[in-house]
């Protein structure tokens, strides 16, 4: 995908996950996961974005439209 080209250190799937992880705990690393919703939305208030064919996303969406690309390629 275009966002695993732009971003090489996160082209793998264990990559993908370890980033996705992280971003959960980001905001409030003693009450653990957040709700993807909550991510995205801190994203973009953040302003972690980026620009894929167009579309703005938030870094969580695109990281889990990248790791949804590889494992569809492996099924």
């Amino acid at each position: 995908t275009r966002y695993r080209a732009a971003a090489p250190k996160e082209n793998t799937a264990s990559a993908l996950r370890a980033a996705i992880a992280e971003s959960e705990r980001r905001q409030f690393p003693l009450i653990g996961k957040r709700s993807t919703e909550e991510q995205i939305r801190d994203d973009f208030a953040a302003g972690r974005t980026v620009i894929v064919n167009g579309w703005v996303l938030s870094t969580t969406e695109a990281r889990q439209c990248a790791l949804y690309s590889l494992v569809v390629q492996h099924s």
